[in-house]
């Protein structure tokens, strides 16, 4: 399951449309911002992912191009942390039955100490929110990030205006 945050502010929009105007060294600027905020969003997911999910942990990564950055997370079961899962009916897909070791409890198994049934019902899982919640502290902090280089853009600009560069 893809997880996809697009952080779109209005007044970001109308700067990045007009972005080519404020010349290079803006345009650089603005893809290093674009970075760190990448690298802090991927951070701020790691920090967040549930503890004993190893694997989660290890499997945010960001990507980052001129204008864009990406955080993935490169497990199949990603959304299934970040959003939980709904009570379901778990059913064998090769064998005919399942088998598992039994906890406490449990008073029917079949002589190797497994029992064995055809279908489990799972209660579903919690949701353990860790990459909205990441992208979420972000985005504020990014779209200051981002304004404050384009008001300083736009002085200079004004600047060169007025002494008719």
């Amino acid at each position: 399951m893809d997880i996809k945050i697009e952080i779109s502010p209005r007044e970001m929009r109308e700067a990045l449309a007009d972005i080519d105007s404020y010349g290079e060294i803006v345009t650089n600027q603005i893809q290093d911002a674009v970075g760190r905020a990448t690298f802090r969003l991927g951070a701020g997911a790691r920090m967040r992912a549930p503890v004993n999910f190893g694997r989660l942990r290890q499997s945010i990564t960001e990507k980052i191009g001129k204008r864009i950055g990406v955080v993935t997370v490169n497990v199949n079961y990603g959304g299934a942390v970040e959003f939980g899962t709904k009570p379901h009916i778990i059913r064998s897909r090769i064998k005919k039955a399942l088998a598992f070791k039994p906890g406490a409890g449990f008073r029917f198994w079949d002589e190797s100490g497994r029992v064995v049934v055809k279908s489990v019902k799972h209660p579903g899982t919690k949701a353990q929110p860790f990459l909205i919640p990441a992208a979420e502290e972000e985005a504020p902090k990014f779209a200051k990030e981002i304004k404050t280089i384009l008001e300083k853009a736009a002085k200079i600009k004004g600047r060169r205006k007025n002494l008719g560069l």
